[in-house]
């Protein structure tokens, strides 16, 4: 039998853990991403290495939203947010995918905004 293998949808979550946020966040993080990158792929499709930049775009995108958060609780799960530790996430993911973390930031100082993410 063969393994099942990771979707798109897996590899974001995987990508920013230990943080987490909705399937809705990550399905528009998606369709941001693959827009950016002008990319045809579904987020629940097979992972592959086509898709390294566009996944971790995704999951720029996702951690850019929890920037605006100190924590939340959710069903009796908490997390919370330290915004320099979200940063140093952010701008260690873009590296690994060969990507600048001024994609989903205003610049890349301690004194952070977050970037409105455009796809044209």
């Amino acid at each position: 039998k063969t393994p099942k293998r990771m979707t798109n949808r897996e590899a974001i979550a995987s990508e920013i853990e230990p943080y987490s946020l909705s399937d809705e966040a990550y399905e528009t993080a998606f369709i941001k991403s693959t827009a950016h990158f002008d990319v045809t792929a579904g987020i629940d499709d097979e992972y592959n290495a086509d898709m390294i930049q566009t996944i971790a775009y995704a999951g720029m995108i996702c951690l850019a939203k929890l920037l605006t958060l100190s924590n939340e609780n959710i069903g009796g799960v908490s997390q919370s947010y330290n915004p320099s530790k979200l940063i140093a996430v952010i701008k260690s993911l873009a590296a690994s995918a060969g990507l600048s973390a001024s994609l989903v930031l205003e610049d890349e100082s301690e004194d952070y905004g977050v970037k409105a993410v455009q796809c044209w």
